[in-house]
């Protein structure tokens, strides 16, 4: 019972959030800004700058909340695994691969990016000046 509680814990209000960011009212806050009332109908572009703002989502707004939720749950289990050095040991791995996972995220996005900056890709093969931007309109 208590293994399949935790997922569920986890992934419930990752969910709602999804769904709240996915539907909001105001149109700055919403993944998908096409297709409601008063806008313009949504194109297969729209489908990029979605994934594209599913990304930034997940990057900078999602994954520091699971980490902060994380860090807590294995302080959690090594502040009550008093006697247990499994319970300890586990709260520490916790705690270590919600950080390494994160670190790895964000050094991939810092590495592509260099690598854009150093072949010139932002201005002499896209014409844009940031190649994670997309642009439909």
């Amino acid at each position: 019972m208590k293994k399949s509680f935790l997922p569920a814990l986890i992934l419930v209000p990752i969910l709602a959030i999804t769904l709240f960011f996915a539907f909001a009212p105001d149109a700055q806050a919403a993944l998908v800004q096409c297709g409601g009332k008063g806008q313009e109908p949504c194109t297969f572009c729209d489908f990029f700058v979605l994934l594209h703002n599913i990304i930034e989502f997940a990057l900078f707004q999602l994954g520091p909340a699971l980490v902060a939720l994380m860090i807590m749950i294995g302080g959690f289990l090594i502040i009550t695994g008093a006697g247990n050095p499994s319970q300890v040991n586990n709260g520490m791995n916790t705690i270590k691969w919600a950080v390494l996972g994160y670190l790895l995220m964000m050094v991939s996005w810092v590495i592509v990016n260099t690598i854009f900056i150093v072949l010139d890709f932002n201005t002499s093969w896209s014409g844009l000046e940031k190649w994670y931007e997309i642009q439909c309109r």
